[in-house]
């Protein structure tokens, strides 16, 4: 991830051809990054642009996920880069994800819970569910406005919410009564 994490685009291949190697390593060794490998290397081919293959595998990400001890956020970034990129064949599988209640005990951090309703605000407007997209803007702004301070002293970056005035203006759109 450190290569991705640089913002240098010439370094995507090479972070993708080693993350392609944690992913297909079936070895003992392996065994504890195989959950959350296919989400790092769906974020890779998510920062090349090939959502196609990212939104496969954080689909993957989500499944291994269901039972591992440890995980990461795939549900969330499916989420995000499926209203980003308006992927619409996958509006009512990200949707269904991000609605399962069983998704409640991986919202650790306001990040999570945020990029939750705001994803749902977003899918649920563009699949013809107004209630449900009026109701998931209103805690996403909610929770913007709210939940801006750090999480952790020690640790101010994690789980902060980041947005944008665009964002937040389309959300107060959305959760106005019509």
């Amino acid at each position: 991830m450190t290569f991705l994490e640089t913002g240098r685009p010439e370094l995507r291949p090479v972070a993708i051809e080693l993350l392609e190697r944690v992913y297909s390593d079936e070895s003992e060794e392996a065994a504890f990054e195989r959950p959350t490998a296919p989400e790092f290397l769906g974020q890779a081919y998510e920062a090349a642009g090939d959502f196609e293959r990212a939104a496969t595998l954080y689909l993957e990400a989500t499944e291994r996920q269901r039972t591992a001890n440890h995980r990461g956020s795939p549900e969330f970034r499916f989420g995000a880069m499926v209203v980003r990129e308006k992927l619409s064949g996958y509006y009512r599988r990200a949707f269904e994800i991000l609605t399962d209640p069983a998704l409640d005990a991986h919202a650790w951090f306001d990040w999570h819970r945020f990029e939750r309703a705001k994803s749902v605000a977003f899918l649920a407007e563009r699949l013809g569910e107004p209630a449900i997209a009026r109701e998931s803007a209103m805690d996403a702004l909610s929770l913007a406005t709210t939940r801006a301070r750090p999480q952790f002293a020690r640790h101010p970056t994690v789980g902060l919410i980041e947005t944008d005035t665009a964002t937040l203006k389309a959300l107060r759109r959305i959760a106005s009564p019509k």
